[in-house]
């Protein structure tokens, strides 16, 4: 890289800024803008677009780094190939800043809890002052500027004279907007240049959008002055709607019906003064810019700056001015140092450079032209503050790769305007010459970015940058959900973080729908944080239910929609599979041949059988509060009425609840299957012999009376109701064992039992309408009216369990298929790899990988998933066990936006944390508290108490002692802390 020698004339400039000061706004040279409402209009009628760039949605490790500094040589060597194009790269990070950029993205989730009436702020608040330890305020802007260079010497003089001519005709004022746009072909050169380089950029999954006017505007002034500037301020603009304002004299009256000048509403307190010659005060602040003055003498990537400056702890702002023909400007410089040759070794050396950055433009290698300046800031009144600041933005320049500074004196204005995104094209900072190569890696132009602007699920990079996350949005291109994770990596805190994001979705007038299918207590602590967040009068919405083989748990699979006779095709694709598992030897993973078709005419003939043929009697004694009712309403009732008939007619007369509960003992049974099994339209049809030498008739009437017999709750008129609940937790940890091949088969059955009862109201919408008579289609029509549009999401939890059997994976891979016409996103947890089939894969739009206990689990994790080199070597080696800092998580997503990959922190406040715990005696001492005074005041307690977030040291400590005692005795450990905790509280009270 050849360092250009200071320019003397800037620095003369320079020096008499110094003493004939200027207004701050001389340096935003924007005078309006074009009428697409995003291209600026300088002064001199050249052209600047600002891009926001949020980053590279791709993991940048040492394998992919090169290869993504190559592409984007590509893609702006064009641009900078040839006079007319210029580029500007701003990057900010202000680690005194996060708090807002983090409330700006809280603000979706405290709109919608406000809609709910959810008491959840001091949940999001625990959040905010959680990540605002880790994170930093970061912004990436690109400023694009076209000017006459790309017209030939008669082209400039005609669009001169074209703009000229303009500008007489549209009237001014002095401190108002000229309004005259740039000359036609100039703005259409522009256009197509800032479409093609974002469209290049957006290739090499970089997510980047044109700011319009507004926002480029309202981000300026937030730079210059945030503590001046309200988050809803907004720039006037030609074609805003202007405020009528009387003019006071000797003001001109055009000023009172023109646009201000923008220079003026950006810098709205202008600047104050120059301190020490090298300072300057604007709004509440000193600035302290500086240029880099001697280049990297071994070029290294922006991280390696970005990682000191992070060090350093100290909010800054970097200006990279990039230009065309980087040589141009030394010619004459080499014209000198060839004549001095004699007296300096030093213009030997700069020949020699020069030459060889000669040859390589001449090899066609693109030479542009380099400028640095940065800028940091501290409180006006702490000069000390400001000194040490400004020594540790210069040594951290200094420190990559071994370049040097100097400070802007004179006119730091002019240094601090120069890291504003687009404003103006002086920049104090000697002229640099170097191929496009060695530059590119220099720029702030590989950090990480989240193809989501807002979410509910707030991630952060590992040095604090926020990345914000959305369940279930519009973006991904899926709607299936993977996460795996070893034992005691967070998996159940992430899964209830995702849950808890869903259910505050930006945007949401009712609760979402929510149901989680778990093995043990995991999401307990979820529901009973949305429990207490919501009024009394909605509480029954969340629900958390452990699962148990008794009759009040009685789940009938045959159930039907209130006043629909027959199954639709999805829950008659459920009961076939369901039927399948039943008739599935324990130990064996499919059914014996034949039992499909069966099951198929099963579920066929026994609706028809109790539809058409037998439909079931009322028996006043299957639901005595229900009977009692009937009767109140007068309906005529004797040996010969059905249940079909009253239920009927109680919907005729205005009671749809009712209705559906009469409904419940019309409907065919688990035994009723047993009793078709030998109906001639099967028994003429399948006639084989299985393994057992049964017939398949007499194996599959056996296996269904044997299902009866061990599944009880299944063989009943259905108790168990959820039908009023939103959010819906089922614990089937009592009706799950494991270590045997019945334990296994059992599990498949509950599973397919909890899925019915969790999802089969998802699978309902227009297209079901017409599986109804005309009498209840209205009935169901404005159901579907009020929730279609309500996010679902069926989660299943500790999925590995189902990995023997078969039924009730095909019957996920059906809801996976299925799901995503209906509204409905699955997300799938598991601790093996394995258990995810191809298909769930190939079909999923979100992974996460909450790390790998060997390489060879890595190996399998990248493979699987095709991951890059750098995934597996975080999720090997990087991801740890959750920490005060948060639990490390890798994602891959599709989305709209391309193929994500981001390796993340998910940094939940206390409050979460405590309530998301799933260990023993976390949970344990948790759910004590919650018993005595309530989640709400029983995690205060705890975040209070055990402010790290675990009270497993303590109670282990305690356990120590007690080491002669029996293990039974850690209940009551447990108990004491918690006994201790509220005596502690009532002697604060007190």
């Amino acid at each position: 890289m050849l360092g250009a020698m200071a320019d003397f004339t800037t620095d003369v400039l320079f020096t008499l800024g110094s003493i004939f000061k200027t207004e701050a706004g001389s340096y935003i040279d924007i005078e309006t803008v074009e009428d697409d409402m995003s291209t600026f209009v300088r002064q001199d009628g050249t052209l600047v677009s600002i891009v926001n760039i949020r980053g590279v949605q791709k993991l940048l490790g040492p394998h992919e780094f090169p290869e993504y500094l190559r592409a984007l040589n590509e893609r702006l060597a064009p641009v900078l190939g040839a006079e007319g194009h210029s580029l500007q790269l701003v990057y900010k990070r202000d680690p005194f800043g996060a708090a807002r950029e983090i409330d700006a993205s809280l603000i979706p989730a405290r709109k919608t809890a406000e809609r709910l009436n959810m008491d959840i702020d001091w949940v999001l608040n625990a959040k905010r002052d959680a990540l605002v330890q880790f994170c930093a305020s970061e912004s990436t802007w690109l400023a694009i500027s076209t000017n006459y260079g790309v017209f030939s010497q008669i082209e400039i003089k005609a669009a001169a004279a074209e703009r000229g001519a303009a500008m007489k005709k549209m009237p001014t004022g002095r401190y108002c907007q000229n309004m005259t746009p740039s000359s036609p072909g100039l703005y259409s050169n522009h256009v197509s240049t800032v479409g093609e380089l974002i469209d290049g950029l957006r290739s090499l999954g970089v997510v980047c959008e044109a700011m319009n006017a507004h926002d480029a505007l309202t981000a300026i002034r937030k730079e210059v002055d945030p503590e001046f500037t309200s988050d809803k301020w907004r720039p006037l603009l030609p074609g805003d709607r202007f405020p009528v304002r009387f003019p006071d004299a000797p003001t001109d009256e055009k000023e009172t019906v023109l646009y201000p000048r923008i220079r003026d509403q950006v810098f709205p307190r202008g600047a104050g003064e120059i301190v020490n010659h090298r300072w300057i005060e604007i709004g509440d602040n000193l600035h302290a810019p500086v240029v880099m003055s001697m280049p990297p003498q071994s070029p290294q990537s922006f991280q390696g700056l970005l990682s000191s400056l992070i060090e350093a702890q100290i909010p800054f702002r970097v200006g990279v001015d990039l230009t065309p023909s980087g040589l141009n400007g030394f010619n004459l410089k080499s014209i000198l140092a060839s004549v001095l040759h004699v007296t300096s070794g030093n213009n030997k050396r700069f020949n020699a450079a020069y030459e060889g950055l000669r040859q390589m433009e001449l090899d066609n290698e693109t030479i542009i032209g380099f400028r640095l300046c940065a800028d940091t800031w501290a409180p006006a009144d702490d000069t000390s503050l400001m000194r040490n600041r400004a020594s540790r933005l210069s040594q951290c320049i200094q420190s990559w790769g071994n370049s040097d500074t100097r400070q802007v004196f004179g006119d730091p204005l002019c240094g601090v305007s120069a890291t504003l995104p687009g404003t103006n094209r002086i920049n104090p900072a000697p002229a640099v010459a170097a191929p496009i190569h060695e530059i590119t890696q220099m720029l702030p132009m590989a950090r990480p970015a989240s193809p989501w602007i807002e979410g509910a699920l707030p991630f952060r990079t590992p040095d604090g940058k926020l990345m914000s996350y959305q369940p279930g949005s519009s973006l991904q291109t899926a709607a299936v959900t993977l996460a795996f994770a070893p034992m005691g990596q967070g998996k159940s805190v992430l899964l209830n973080a995702h849950n808890m994001a869903l259910a505050l979705r930006g945007g949401l007038e009712r609760l979402p729908y929510i149901s989680i299918l778990d093995i043990g207590p995991s999401s307990s602590g979820l529901i009973a944080l949305l429990q207490q967040s919501l009024p009394d009068d909605m509480k029954d919405k969340v629900m958390y239910h452990r699962l148990k083989m008794t009759p009040e748990y009685a789940i009938n699979p045959f159930d039907l929609p209130l006043g629909l006779r027959k199954p639709m095709p999805d829950h008659k694709a459920m009961l076939v599979n369901l039927l399948c598992i039943l008739c599935t030897e324990v130990g064996e993973v499919k059914p014996e041949s034949g039992v499909a078709g069966i099951a198929s005419q099963i579920v066929e003939i026994v609706y028809d059988v109790f539809n058409e043929r037998t439909p079931k009697r009322f028996d006043e004694h299957q639901d005595p509060e229900l009977t009692q009712f009937i009767l109140s309403q007068g309906l005529h009732i004797d040996h010969a009425t059905t249940w079909y008939e009253i239920v009927d007619e109680l919907f005729d007369k205005g009671y749809p609840e009712h209705a559906a509960r009469a409904q419940r003992f019309a409907v065919p049974l688990l035994g009723d299957c047993a009793a078709v099994v030998k109906d001639p339209a099967i028994t003429n049809i399948y006639k084989g012999v299985v393994d057992t030498k049964e017939s398949v008739i007499d194996y599959v009437w056996r296996m269904i009376n044997e299902a009866i017999n061990e599944f009880p709750i299944l063989a009943m008129a259905t108790r168990f109701d959820i039908s009023n609940a939103r959010v819906v937790s089922l614990d089937l940890d009592e009706v799950c064992p494991k270590g045997s091949a019945k334990a296994d088969k059992q599990t498949g059955v509950m599973y397919m039992l909890a899925r019915y009862v969790l999802a089969q109201r998802y699978y309902f919408g227009k297209d079901s309408l017409p599986f109804f008579s005309d009498k209840y289609r209205g009935y169901h029509a404005r159901r579907v009216a009020e929730t279609a549009s309500d996010p679902k999401l069926l989660c299943l939890d500790e999925f590995h369990r189902t990995g023997k059997v078969e039924g009730i994976r095909e019957q996920i891979v059906r809801d996976i298929r299925e799901g995503r016409k209906w509204g409905i996103q699955i997300m799938l947890v598991s601790q093996n790899i394995d258990d995810f089939d191809d298909i769930m894969i190939n079909l999923s739009s979100t992974r996460f990988v909450l790390g790998a206990n060997t390489p060879s689990d890595a190996d399998a994790i990248v493979k699987r998933f095709e991951l890059s080199p750098s995934a597996r070597d975080i999720i090997l080696n990087k991801i740890l066990k959750p920490g005060r800092k948060g639990a490390g998580v890798y994602c891959s997503a599709s989305t709209e936006l391309g193929n994500a990959e981001m390796y993340l922190y998910l940094t939940l406040g206390l409050t979460e944390l405590w309530a998301f715990d799933s260990s023993a005696e976390n949970r344990t001492l948790r759910d004590i508290l919650y018993q005595r005074v309530g989640a709400r005041r029983a995690l205060e307690m705890l975040c209070k108490y055990f402010p790290s977030g675990s009270a497993v040291k303590e109670i282990e400590r305690r356990r120590g002692e007690m080491s002669s005692e029996r293990d039974e005795q850690s209940r009551t450990i447990i108990e004491v802390v918690a006994d201790e905790m509220l005596l502690k509280e009532s002697d604060t009270l007190l």
